[in-house]
């Protein structure tokens, strides 16, 4: 049975970070699969909703799927939407997911490198991540 380490931010009007493991019996991967196929708002609501009932997708927002090597066989997932990827981008990702021992931390670095770079309040966002282990 695989075990997948999943971490989610969420900002709609605080900071809220949310990390669980998740488990193949669950059928959370069918779901983590469907984020890559293709990440719609509706499939990250489903998820989100399993994961913590206060967590949404902020509305009008784009999901972006970006997958990056974390290792020979393995590759690091981010869903993500278009504030947060216009903030931090390919190469902060990658900076980024090398000092990160779990998806948290990953996000974590990130969400810093958000908020440094908005000139004001951002405004709502929110990325998941994930990978095996």
């Amino acid at each position: 049975m695989a075990v997948w380490q999943l971490a989610v931010v969420c900002r709609l009007s605080r900071r809220l970070q949310v990390q669980a493991s998740l488990d193949a019996a669950e059928g959370e991967p069918d779901r983590l699969g469907r984020l890559i196929d293709g990440p719609d708002e509706v499939a990250i609501a489903e998820l989100l909703v399993t994961l913590d009932p206060t967590l949404e997708w902020p509305s009008g927002t784009t999901p972006f799927h970006h997958a990056l090597a974390l290792g020979a066989d393995c590759l690091a997932h981010l869903v993500c939407c278009n504030t947060w990827w216009q903030a931090v981008g390919d190469t902060a990702a990658a900076i980024d997911l090398a000092a990160a021992a779990t998806p948290a931390q990953w996000l974590i670095h990130m969400e810093d490198r958000l908020l440094e770079a908005a000139p004001g309040d951002p405004g709502r966002y929110a990325a998941l991540a994930w990978w095996p282990g």
